[in-house]
């Protein structure tokens, strides 16, 4: 019980987060399984600087890129809490997989670019917690 307690809190801690909420909201702009909105903004710009289009990515810069890694940096924070919990044996995977399996859907178009930046800032936790719903992260 507690562990799931404390499971349910990081969850609730992320969707609190000003940043990594706004982060989470735009993922939901661009998914598939949404309908889809207007994506100016956070959504476009990361899809820009982590998605395969060259041109797109030279367009985001300054301030725009800040802003994106500003709350990706926030988003992958609360990632390798996650895993350190789990790791820990201070929550399971199961309380945090319903809301984090699709975000890591949402994200899995971009893993490419995006495990590189992961490597590189040092979240190696993040990238391990999201190994665990698909291998294909490298």
């Amino acid at each position: 019980m507690e562990r799931a307690k404390f499971g349910y809190q990081l969850l609730d801690d992320l969707f609190d987060d000003d940043a990594a909420g706004e982060m989470l909201d735009a993922l939901d702009s661009f998914s598939d399984t949404v309908t889809k909105r207007n994506t100016e903004g956070l959504g476009i710009f990361f899809v820009g600087l982590f998605g395969s289009d060259d041109a797109a990515r030279s367009l985001v810069t300054g301030d725009r890129a800040a802003n994106v890694y500003i709350h990706i940096d926030a988003l992958l924070f609360f990632l390798d809490r996650f895993e350190h919990a789990i790791e820990s044996k201070l929550t399971g995977q199961n309380v945090l997989e319903t809301p984090m399996e699709y975000y890591e859907a949402c994200l899995r178009p971009y893993r490419l670019a995006l495990a590189d930046y992961i490597r590189r800032t040092g979240f190696k936790r993040a990238l391990a917690f999201l190994r665990r719903f698909d291998s294909s992260w490298m």
